[in-house]
């Protein structure tokens, strides 16, 4: 079984301080919970009028956390990612000085990411952003199936 590397770019994406993402090696399944979904098991609040598929995500939790077997990997999570070290990496990657300095001087200080979106939306390289982003989460993802030996796809 491959799992498409997309997959994982986009499961690590979807990660924040609240969201954790894990990946089930016997099905290749990505599962994402939180700390509302953690904080249920853990206090053991399971309320029977809850719905089905909230009674679903508490029992994948539970699955999750107990992870007997070891069939849980958890996924990189955004501070793997280092965004700001890739939109320093884009800044200075980029040919044309009139955009790299000001992006590079952009992301110093407080605001820097509100500020460098605001640049790239204003030099109208936003795509140009995105797809560099994108390849570097797919990298993260690559890096990371390699270490944990999951086979995938491009």
């Amino acid at each position: 079984m491959k799992v498409k590397l997309q997959d994982i770019a986009d499961a690590i994406d979807l990660q924040n301080e609240e969201v954790f993402g894990y990946f089930n090696k016997k099905t290749g399944e990505i599962y994402h919970i939180t700390h509302e979904d953690i904080k249920l098991v853990e206090e053991e609040r399971f309320v029977e009028d809850m719905p089905d598929w909230q009674k679903e995500v508490i029992e994948s939790t539970k699955e999750i956390l107990e992870n007997r077997e070891g069939v849980y990997i958890p996924l990189p999570s955004k501070f793997d990612f280092h965004e700001w070290e890739k939109m320093r990496n884009f800044a200075l990657q980029l040919e044309d000085g009139e955009m790299r300095e000001p992006l590079y001087d952009a992301i110093h200080g407080s605001g820097a990411f509100r500020r460098f979106k605001a640049l790239i939306h204003e030099f109208g390289i936003e795509e140009d952003w995105f797809r560099y982003r994108d390849q570097a989460l797919r990298d993260l993802a690559r890096r990371w199936c390699e270490a944990k030996g999951i086979e995938y796809e491009e």
